[in-house]
């Protein structure tokens, strides 16, 4: 049994306009200790699928599932998160800012998560602040623990965040978009730090990103979304190696490179479905560059071309049934 098992997972909105789908149909699992990223174009998915494990999907959301566990507990239809809920799994969101309570000091905040999720009080939740900062890299913590958020820089507030997250003893992290309002040196000192924690702790990671510099520095997996549907997962490694999606091979061709100064990027024609009305076959057919008979029609499923690495396209399923 892996540590996070996502089967068949639904997410939809009831609006004046009608249905809207975010997530449509979505199987993941996550293996204890790794880091696995969740990419994909704005809208696809990935935040509400993250706020899907955290039991914070709000009305008039509906989520459904054929499983959904986590170290074996079953989330789906749960009513009362507190076992869960930053006692098992924590989340850092992408603006650090907005996170913090602007009326509450650093040691307030990181004491008072400690009291709540672990019983300790005083000298010694005040002790286990300190050490928890200066695990995410503020050893002047004293300073530190005496500090308002906006008295910190973007990076130290991000640093903070992830000590808040870690406060309540969690070991499955959700990092959604943890480096996007950070400069480029802050993003990769970010990056590493989780990666360390990840070592030192036995954390497991999701982590939520559009950016694939950021995955091909930080994750061991990978899985891409698109439209709410994932088309392709595989290791990291892997999937910039040999991308097999005609979508995933669009984006990787999309980054700039050397040499690229003064020509233009490749780009992916057309828009996302908007998620109103259901397509009927592959959600990709009306930008795919190499779309055939069977992908306006029917579906694609996840298949496995090559052992460990999935892709729901119907170019493996046309190969798959040839030989």
């Amino acid at each position: 049994m892996s540590y996070l098992e996502v089967q068949d997972l639904r997410i939809a909105f009831q609006t004046h306009a009608g249905r809207f789908g975010a997530v449509n149909g979505i199987d993941l699992a996550l293996e204890r200790g790794e880091i696995f990223g969740l990419v994909g174009e704005s809208g696809c998915g990935k935040t509400v699928t993250s706020l899907a494990l955290m039991g914070l999907v709000p009305p008039p959301g509906e989520v459904t599932a054929a499983r959904l566990t986590l170290d074996g507990i079953d989330l789906l239809g749960r009513r009362d998160w507190r076992d869960v809920r930053g006692r098992r799994v924590a989340m850092i969101f992408q603006d650090p800012a907005a996170s913090l309570n602007p009326t509450f000091t650093l040691g307030e905040q990181l004491v008072h998560v400690i009291g709540h999720h672990l019983g300790q009080k005083g000298a010694t939740a005040r002790a286990r602040a300190a050490a928890l900062l200066v695990d995410v890299g503020l050893p002047d913590f004293e300073r530190i623990l005496r500090a308002y958020p906006h008295q910190l820089s973007g990076g130290m507030q991000q640093r903070a965040m992830i000590a808040l997250a870690l406060a309540s003893g969690a070991n499955f992290l959700i990092a959604d978009e943890p480096t996007t309002a950070l400069d480029v040196t802050i993003q990769a000192q970010i990056l590493r730090l989780l990666k360390g924690l990840r070592d030192k702790h036995g954390l497991t990671i999701l982590l939520i990103t559009h950016d694939l510099g950021v995955v091909a520095q930080t994750c061991d997996r990978v899985g891409v979304l698109y439209a709410g549907t994932l088309v392709e997962t595989a290791t990291a490694v892997e999937l910039f190696r040999a991308p097999q999606h005609p979508y995933t091979q669009g984006l990787l061709a999309a980054l700039p490179r050397p040499g690229s100064r003064g020509t233009d990027l490749a780009a992916i024609e057309g828009q996302v479905p908007s998620g109103m009305t259901a397509v009927a076959g592959c959600p990709f057919a009306a930008r795919c560059p190499q779309v055939f008979g069977p992908c306006r029609s029917a579906r694609p499923i996840l298949l496995e071309p090559v052992a460990g690495h999935g892709v729901a396209c119907h170019l493996y399923t046309a190969q798959e049934a040839a030989s």
